[in-house]
């Protein structure tokens, strides 16, 4: 079974070289690395001699040559002088040796692809782990006819276990193929029996950890029925398929595992047994709990039917002999000790409903529609507004009904309109005068709404004549495939499910292309994204695990286009091609105790503003609009410049036009005294340009496009001036962008198109008019008259002035300038407090927009009044920052004495909430708030436009968004905070707080304040308690740095982990993680490392060494 071959380089173990098993772990690595060779020790304390994935944390053992008989300390694997390689005990017994296929061994090596070698002097190879493996096998690998491999007897437990996994003499298997130059990948059979190909990324710029690929088989659990042995897990024990499609062993009620420690054993009764002594009735000792869908189907011995279940329990009440009874569709079946080939499966009960010859839905407001057998799906009508009704399927357990097809978007049936399967064995939809609108399948005997979302019509022999996963809109779902040729086409809007402006499309050719549409016509513009697999492409597969990927004919990967795995069975789960032209992967939650809604998972492409950039069509968004990426999920929103208003307010990728007359082109009347510039920073129509000039000043640059009536926007960027004409295309506004756009638009004073112009001309004249017919008689009253006029708008002038000036804009920034009185209608009167500190109280508001944006409003209070151009400065760094690790800044108020910012809404609270709430956050989610705290804190330090300093890093200050994703609070205020406020707050929090000791030193405050405060966190996060506890056990654990550190000192790690279990079984990475955090909170600043040092260490990119004592460099 072989996955590819390639060449490569070693590094030689000389004769006589030897390795001892010790705490050191000394090993033999390969030239890059990758791969070691040498002792591991296990959790008995003993060394296995095996071979490992040796660059990331959990060094994950592929190979080893004593799993049945782990050796001691002392213990030497040897090359011989005399060419034997040979495993020895401390005492010197030979433990294993290397069976060699010939004489001459001159070296040994450890290579890149995960193979140890034995070989000549002409590089003949006499050994090899490959031809040996235990339970994985590896990119280039070969498995033989007969080869074998067995499984571990756990996940702790090396020594050989329940399973195997043999190549055949007539056998063949295909896995998944994918890039070993981007991912460490192996297959292996693990202990629960199932066969699993696993990814890992080699950069840090994914998830890290294990990824599952595939798996043989798909359910392990109804995989295996047989007349001997117990099935997939112990006998009197049920299997169970978990959220992570991982199979669970369980004991029924009543029933306890023989071996707590050995979850694959079997149970025991934890009661007492029926006597079957006939004159001892103990039926009424005696009753039942009640399993849905579960079943032992290799163990009744007697069958009954048709009965009532109530029958059923009451025969097996009265035998003694009877564990179980089965009560299924009017039949009984009595099961006996030991149970064997338990299962808990779905599909026992039912797999789809049919639907016969002559049903009908009809559409009208009660909502009739045919269900998948769980209800997780449903396909009906649903009525779209006032427009008309959709044929449609749509999940159906959660409030939206969120729609993943329909068959007559773009021609919606009013009421009365009826879809009917036809007595002749026809799907028709007629609309409410019988006229046909759509139709499929052609002498069909059923039609049945599946619980994987797809709609099928078929024949008496269950052949699929018809299949809505052939047929995709806009969606695509868990076990659905795009062919060659198919496509998703995106809706026009969120609430407008006809054809749009995109399209996503599996080409004849094999490209996987995104493409932007002649809307509204069917033909296509450009591609702004592809694989680029032309002639390689053949089918898209979302498969079960939730990643979305593009295979080859053969089956092997070419490209991930979703590649972030999530239960099917914990997760509803859907890709759709949305109105903004993103393909995103969405999931939702299935039970309760999680974000209530869709959230995204990955999308693609990353930047759509940036992405889309072609000489024809008006780009991401409409003519004479920009795009802006902004939120969690990275989504487009389209705006219109200053002075131009949207051409369709119901369409929000329409474009915009101008709200002013245009610039008269008559050479005798330029009137560029009418007109100025709304200057935007970042900003770009980069393909409506039609002159450039270089080198020129700004100024220059400004003036030329002031005299130009053809020209509406000039970019000024580094000298270089380019002047762009209306329609104004593929408009963006990024950081990369860089420069300003000057946009052309006429002042205030003269605004207005020609009907306003004669308008405003009438009034004057009937003014003057009026005036001297009234006051003609008096020139002294004409002049009070004068005189009062011009007082009056003086004054009011002025106070417009001051209104304006307590309103200001941040030049560029995108950022919203509120009114005190929109925010307190906001908050409803600042009435529901999310949080306080020291300096601002949170409330929580819904702003008054079309969109009824939920926001967190935070009113500062002691800040420094240094004036408005300060805290426009302050605010300005802030809204520069764009980071999916930081809370985004919204808008701001600065009305007089009041400062408010505006925040988008984090609906997970803070981290503080989440670490420390009773119920203990998993490892996992963990590790990802820790991963992403701190590329949030080196964006801060390195990557945004002006360094920020943090200096108050504490889990109160890190938000999780509906996704769970950690995001950094209160960046950037520092500077409005009181000096003598700041050193109040941090002297409370104490030494051993989250704050840096040169805070207590007077020396200089560097961003190494927020390393030090992040090691705190860090060491909160992974020990999952507070930094400070002064109700511990022991004085010793009050302080958890100091305890972290004594207890890595003395090798006791373990004691930071009470009854976590996931985190015991990482024990590598918590090692890594410690250390760390211990290099973070150096007393000495200069041996702290920079937060980008941190996130390497942390995502595995670089490796960490030993730290010091904290305190040990301090004099």
């Amino acid at each position: 079974m072989p996955f590819s071959t390639i060449a490569q380089s070693s590094n030689k173990v000389t004769l006589g070289s030897s390795l001892t098993a010790s705490d050191t772990n000394s090993f033999w690595a390969s030239p890059s690395g990758d791969f070691a060779f040498g002792f591991q020790k296990i959790v008995t304390a003993d060394y296995l001699l095996a071979i490992w994935f040796n660059k990331i944390p959990e060094k994950t053992i592929i190979w080893s040559a004593n799993r049945n008989n782990p050796v001691q300390q002392g213990s030497k694997i040897q090359l011989t002088a005399d060419g034997r390689f040979v495993l020895s005990n401390p005492s010197g017994q030979q433990i294993w040796a290397a069976n060699l296929t010939g004489s001459g061994v001159a070296y040994a090596a450890m290579l890149d692809t995960g193979n140890f070698v034995l070989a000549t002097t002409d590089s003949a190879t006499l050994w090899q782990s490959f031809d040996e493996p235990t339970d994985t096998i590896l990119p280039t690998q070969v498995l033989n006819q007969d080869s074998r491999l067995i499984s571990s007897f756990s996940d702790t437990n090396y020594s050989s276990g329940r399973f195997e996994f043999i190549l055949q003499t007539d056998g063949n298997l295909d896995q998944s193929a994918v890039s070993t130059s981007q991912f460490y990948q192996r297959a292996i059979i693990e202990y629960d029996g199932v066969f699993r190909q696993y990814v890992y990324p080699k950069s840090g710029g994914k998830a890290m950890g294990w990824s599952t690929l595939s798996f043989t088989p798909p359910n392990i659990c109804t995989s295996i029925t047989q007349s001997t042995g117990s099935g997939a897990c112990g006998f009197n024990s049920y299997c169970r398929l978990g959220d992570d499609q991982r199979p669970k062993c369980e004991c029924p009620s009543g029933y306890i595992f023989i071996d707590p420690t050995d979850k694959l054993s079997s149970c025991k009764q934890n009661f007492v047994s029926q006597n079957c002594d006939k004159e001892s009735k103990e039926s009424e000792l005696f009753g039942f709990e009640d399993m849905l869908n579960t079943d032992w189907p290799l163990s009744d011995y007697e069958y009954f039917q048709p009965v009532t279940e109530d029958w059923c329990r009451e025969e097996c009440l009265k035998d003694c002999f009877c564990a179980v009874a089965i009560s299924r569709g009017g039949n009984c079946w009595k099961k006996k000790i030991p149970l064997s080939n338990g299962r808990i499966d779905p599909s026992i009960a039912q797999t789809y409903r049919n639907i016969t010859l002559g049903s009908s839905l009809t559409a009208r407001n009660d909502n009739s529609f045919w269900a998948s057998p769980s209800g997780d799906f449903a396909f009906g009508f649903q009525q779209i507004g006032t427009g008309g009704f959709l044929l449609a399927i749509w999940f159906n357990k959660i409030p939206e009904k969120t729609i993943i097809w329909s068959a007559n978007r773009d021609n919606l049936v009013q009421s009365g309109s009826i879809i009917q399967l036809t007595t002749d064995g026809r799907l028709v939809l007629n609309d409410n005068t019988g006229q046909q609108r759509w139709s499929a399948g052609v002498r069909v005997s059923y039609a049945a709404m599946l619980d994987t979302g797809n709609f099928v019509v078929a024949s008496n022999d269950s052949a699929i004549l018809w299949q809505s996963f052939d047929e995709p809109t806009d969606t695509i779902l868990p076990t659905q495939r795009l062919n060659l040729g198919n496509r998703l086409v995106a809706s026009f809007s969120n609430t407008n499910y006809s054809s749009g402006r995109f399209q996503f499309m599996l080409q004849n050719d094999g490209n996987l292309v995104l493409y932007t549409r002649k809307f509204p016509l069917d033909s296509l513009n450009s591609a702004y994204w592809s694989t680029d697999t032309v002639a390689s492409g053949f089918r898209v597969i979302f498969n079960e695990s939730g990643y979305i990927y593009l295979t080859a004919r053969n089956g092997s990967v070419l490209a991930f286009v979703g590649s972030n795995a999530a239960s099917t069975g914990q997760f509803y789960q859907r890709a759709i091609l949305e109105y903004d032209g993103v393909f995103r992967q969405y999931v939702y939650r299935k039970s309760a105790g999680g974000p209530v809604q869709w959230s995204t998972l990955s999308f693609t492409p990353s930047d759509i503003c940036m992405s889309i950039s072609q000489s024809t069509g008006g780009g991401a968004c409409g003519f004479n609009s920009y795009c802006r990426i902004q939120g969690n999920d990275q989504r487009p929103i389209c705006l219109c410049p200053s002075g131009y208003i949207s051409r369709d307010p119901n369409d929000g990728l329409g474009g915009c036009k101008p709200d002013f007359e245009p610039q008269n082109c008559d050479e005798e009347s330029q009137e560029t005294d009418l007109f100025g510039f709304e200057d935007m920073v970042n900003t770009d129509w980069p393909d409506s340009d039609y002159e450039y000039f270089e080198p020129v000043f700004e100024d220059w640059c400004r003036d030329a496009c002031l005299r130009d009536c053809f020209c509406a926007v000039a970019i000024f960027r580094d000298g270089h001036c380019w002047k762009k004409k209306n329609p104004l295309s593929n408009g963006r506004i990024d950081s990369s962008v860089g420069g300003k756009a000057l946009v052309k638009i006429r002042k205030q004073n003269s605004t207005g198109k020609p009907a306003a112009e004669g308008s405003k001309k009438k009034d004057q004249s009937t003014l003057i008019i009026t005036g001297s017919v009234l006051l003609g008689s008096s020139v002294f009253l004409n002049f009070l008259l004068l005189l009062s006029t011009l007082l009056a708008m003086s004054y009011l002038n002025s106070r417009k002035t001051k209104m304006l000036q307590s309103y200001p804009v941040v030049p560029g920034m995108n950022l919203r300038s509120f009114t005190y009185k929109e925010l307190e209608e906001a908050t409803d009167g600042f009435k529901e407090e999310l949080g306080r500190g020291a300096f601002a109280i949170v409330y929580k508001g819904v702003l008054k927009d079309e969109n009824g944006n939920l926001v967190a409003v935070k009113k500062l209070d002691k800040i420094v009044r240094e004036g408005e151009k300060e805290f426009t400065a302050e605010i300005n760094a802030i809204g520069r920052t764009n980071h999916k690790n930081l809370v985004k800044l919204l808008g701001y108020c600065s009305e007089g004495e009041n400062r408010l910012l505006v925040y988008e809404f984090m609906s997970n609270g803070s981290l503080a909430s989440f670490l420390f709430r009773n119920s203990r956050p998993n490892w996992h989610e963990r590790i990802e708030a820790a991963c992403g705290t701190a590329r949030g804190l080196y964006y801060l330090h390195e990557e945004c436009s002006t360094q920020i300093i943090h200096c108050d890093i504490k889990p109160h200050n890190v938000l999780l968004d509906e996704s769970f994703t950690a995001r950094i609070s209160d960046f950037g205020l520092a500077k409005l905070l009181k000096t003598d406020q700041t050193r109040t707050i941090t002297a409370i929090r104490g030494t051993k707080g989250y704050v840096a000791p040169e805070w207590f030193k007077r020396k200089p405050v560097t961003v190494k304040v927020d390393v030090y405060s992040f090691g705190i966190l860090l060491l909160e996060l992974i020990c999952c308690r507070r930094s400070v506890e002064t109700d511990a056990s022991s004085d010793n654990e009050i302080i958890l740095s100091d305890w972290t550190y004594d207890c890595y000192k003395e090798g006791k790690l373990h004691l930071l982990l009470e009854n976590d279990e996931e985190a015991i079984h990482d024990m590598k990475r918590f090692e890594k993680f410690v250390m760390i955090a211990i290099w973070c909170i150096q007393e000495d600043p200069l041996l702290r490392p920079t937060m980008k040092k941190v996130t390497q260490m942390l995502e595995g990119a670089v490796e960490v060494s030993v730290p010091p004592d904290p305190s040990s460099f301090i004099s």
